[in-house]
């Protein structure tokens, strides 16, 4: 079975509440049989256990979300031995998606610590626009890989 690590930045924000831990429960329920899903949600402010627990449950027409394991670290969003941590216990097996569900003025300064990384067993999801336009978009992402 295939193991998927998920690093959500900002498991305590609206974005994850509202939209990201339901799909991410969705998912790993749907596809229990094909991957073993893991979840590290990362926050600046505490996460509140029971609440993450039952946006997972909420939509879930069986008994529980299928996620295997959840753990939560509460850190400063700059603390790049941090994430080396969690990298370092990522095996070269398991995918590992990295979530940012943060602001900009957070993600650069993390992506361009981790993106040493292997691509083969990485993905970086970036959720937060930034930008007013689609050419201030464009712009911005081009600077930014340039920067990395």
């Amino acid at each position: 079975m295939k193991r998927i690590k998920i690093l959500l930045l900002g498991i305590t924000g609206d974005l994850a509440r509202i939209k990201v831990l339901p799909a991410l429960s969705e998912f790993a329920t749907l596809h229990q049989k094909d991957f073993e899903v893991h979840l590290i949600g990362y926050s600046r402010s505490k996460a509140d256990e029971k609440e993450v627990e039952n946006i997972l449950n909420q939509n879930i027409k069986h008994d529980k979300h299928k996620i295997k394991t959840i753990e939560y670290i509460q850190d400063s969003y700059n603390n790049i031995d941090r994430f080396n941590q969690i990298i370092d216990g990522t095996s070269k097996q398991d995918k590992l998606i990295i979530y940012l569900a943060v602001p900009p003025v957070v993600f650069i300064p993390f992506l361009k610590s981790a993106c040493p990384l292997d691509p083969s067993n990485l993905h970086i999801v970036i959720e937060k626009p930034f930008g007013r336009s689609i050419e201030e978009l464009a712009r911005s992402l081009t600077l930014l890989l340039r920067a990395l």
